[in-house]
């Protein structure tokens, strides 16, 4: 009876993995023609034909079109084209390994933290969020960074060092943003897996041990902001950049503006009604659904 329960229990999760498949790759298919958006066209198009046109003989970009940091992921579009031909569908399919990926590496998350009876179908709500989803139509830097992202906090619950340092590469070379998720990801690796008990020197040894793994993300940025700098003769941004406007030091109003600007995003995309129902299950089902932190 127990074999049975487990071969069907394992059965509707696969259904449930397949069909979260399916969802991804039938909406990305299905939305190979829509043309570049918002910042996108930027990291998405601009990036990528100045690489294709030039066959990849600069590694750095003009200044009007240059954001400061490495376009890893403008190259990537650039040799999908140069491989497939300059066209908008084959950008888009220049995403479906990362979609795919993040299906994938949610689904192994969720086995992780949720109980088998209810993994499938909690992959399942989260694949079908409207702005994961969406974001999936664009060809836009953030699919791999999502991928990278989860890539990195299965590697931390594993705690396997090689792919957590590969990981967090690739979030530094993906965008800025792929750098501040690196953080979160440094503090959850912490939380799992350093013991905060004990003499103080054994502790600090252990957290200079672990954060041999960031190293070499790290010195590849040291290593391209110098290059760049020496280049250019600036950092992340100059004063005839396009983006100078929108990095200002604002005052005390400004921070509680950017706040509830921030407030009223999270409102706008429906996420405040999802947190909070969130909150509500973890509170009425904590011993049932989501499994304690092993013992390390």
């Amino acid at each position: 009876m127990i074999l049975k329960f487990n071969f069907s229990l394992k059965l509707k999760n696969n259904i449930l993995l397949i069909l979260s498949f399916l969802i991804v790759i039938t909406l990305l298919l299905t939305n190979l023609n829509n043309c570049f958006f918002w910042d996108t066209v930027h990291y998405g198009s601009v990036h990528s034909n100045y690489y294709f046109s030039t066959n990849f003989s600069n590694l750095i970009v003009p200044n009007d079109i240059d954001s400061g940091y490495i376009n890893t992921f403008g190259m990537y579009v650039a040799f999908i084209w140069k491989i497939f031909g300059r066209t908008l569908p084959n950008s888009h399919l220049a995403m479906l390994p990362f979609a795919i990926g993040i299906v994938w590496q949610l689904y192994k998350l969720c086995n992780k933290l949720i109980k088998p009876e209810f993994s499938g179908i909690v992959l399942l709500l989260i694949i079908v969020d409207p702005t994961l989803l969406s974001q999936m139509t664009l060809v836009s830097p953030d699919v791999p960074m999502v991928f990278f992202f989860l890539l990195g906090v299965n590697a931390v619950f594993k705690n396997k060092k090689w792919l957590l340092a590969f990981s967090i590469i690739l979030l530094f070379l993906t965008s800025l943003r792929g750098v501040m998720v690196s953080l979160c990801i440094l503090l959850l690796d912490l939380y799992c897996n350093i013991i905060f008990k004990g003499k103080l020197h054994l502790i600090f040894f252990s957290l200079l041990k672990r954060n041999l793994i960031y190293i070499p993300a790290f010195i590849i940025f040291i290593l391209f902001h110098s290059f760049h700098y020496l280049q250019k003769g600036w950092i992340f941004s100059h004063k005839d950049s396009p983006w100078a406007n929108t990095i200002n030091l604002v005052d005390v109003k400004g921070l509680f503006f950017n706040i509830g600007l921030l407030g009223w995003r999270v409102l706008d995309y429906g996420k405040i009604g999802i947190w909070f129902v969130f909150f509500i299950l973890v509170i009425k089902f904590r011993n049932q659904t989501v499994r304690l932190k092993e013992t390390q």
